[in-house]
């Protein structure tokens, strides 16, 4: 790689991170770029009316998050980043895994092709990450408390960003098929009635009050 002054520099240079920034700047070859000006484009990225399945799962969980509000928290708030579920109540240690679908995704805006049914993952897992992800052990089964599915069906008029256009359904995870990988919409249907985003809160208050023995008292 050439360097900036000619003498020549690259992954073995001794130059510390600091002095190379330095160097850019001075040669005014990298303009300054703000926290501000990053996070602009990521809103960017994920203020879409219809978004890929990996940006609508970030989408969703936050918005779900917000929903329920301050008692409930995100795994990785606590620098849990490898659980296995989703967001835990605070007071209680409850644990929410989160799950969704949309009817339209950006490839079948244009596409002709049938959609397929919605199906959502439920697969116990073999194998669960401990201390951070420091330690993998043998731990079959499924992690979460109570599952939320969202689900996007619209097909005209659609904005997955809108919240009042989805729906929920909060099912105990021991209401589950217990060998079971996935579920279908029309099951999850038979098991809990769906709500809106404003109804949520209480649909998952109410589920939280008949939980038996929570996961986090269960080995290991």
């Amino acid at each position: 790689m050439s360097s900036i002054d000619g003498t020549g520099w690259g992954a073995d240079s001794n130059l510390a991170p600091e002095t190379l920034v330095q160097l850019f700047n001075l040669k005014g070859t990298m303009r300054s770029i703000s926290r501000t000006d990053i996070m602009e484009k990521v809103v960017q990225r994920y203020d879409q009316a219809v978004m890929n399945n990996v940006i609508r799962a970030e989408y969703v969980e936050c918005m779900i998050a917000v929903a329920l509000g301050p008692e409930w928290q995100f795994t990785w708030q606590q620098s849990s980043e490898w659980a296995q579920w989703d967001c835990e109540h605070k007071p209680s240690g409850a644990r929410i895994e989160i799950k969704h679908s949309a009817a339209v995704q950006p490839w079948t805006r244009v596409s002709t092709r049938a959609q397929s049914v919605p199906r959502f993952d439920i697969a116990p897992r073999t194998r669960l990450w401990t201390q951070n992800g420091n330690k993998w052990i043998d731990s079959p089964g499924r992690r979460a408390d109570m599952y939320v599915f969202a689900w996007h069906g619209l097909k005209t008029g659609v904005d997955q960003r809108d919240p009042s256009q989805w729906v929920f359904l909060v099912v105990a995870e021991s209401d589950l098929p217990p060998e079971q990988n996935s579920i279908s919409l029309n099951r999850l249907t038979a098991l809990a009635e769906a709500c809106g985003i404003s109804e949520l809160p209480h649909t998952v208050d109410q589920k939280l009050r008949i939980l038996g023995t929570l996961k986090k008292d269960m080995q290991p």
